[in-house]
């Protein structure tokens, strides 16, 4: 109750006040360098409204994504250590439920991460070029 709030308002201000600013200005540079670096027949292949989405839509992902994964590790975690020392004073041996969870937790996690993985892929190509066919038509 106490070290989460201050956990997390110490992750907020870090995101918000020097990550966030200057990662979406990264990000764009970045793939900005990509893209003028490539053939023309790279260019050929593609439609300009594609590699424009892609181009644009990059920091913000990124940049949720970073959020979401901070916010979730601080709870994770404060959750985990706060259900520990709960369990430890009433009975040590609790612990092995919560261990044997925690574990089981990370497998599915795992799991579920390998298979959101490729599905969120072909979403955002597919998005991109539906974008990229409007832009370009």
């Amino acid at each position: 109750m106490v070290v989460r709030p201050i956990v997390f308002t110490g992750v907020v201000m870090f995101l918000m006040n020097t990550l966030f600013p200057n990662i979406a200005t990264l990000v764009r540079w970045r793939s900005h360098r990509y893209v003028i670096r490539q053939s023309i027949g790279w260019f050929e292949n593609d439609f300009a409204g594609r590699i424009s989405n892609r181009i644009m839509q990059t920091p913000s992902a990124v940049g949720e994504v970073v959020f979401n994964l901070f916010d979730a590790i601080t709870y994770a975690v404060a959750y985990v250590v706060g259900a520990a020392l709960v369990l430890q004073g009433a009975d040590p041996l609790l612990l092995i439920p919560l261990t044997l969870w925690l574990l089981g937790f990370i497998l599915l996690a795992r799991v579920t991460v390998k298979h959101i993985g490729p599905a969120s892929k072909e979403a955002s190509k597919a998005r991109s070029e539906l974008n990229g066919q409007i832009i370009d038509i």
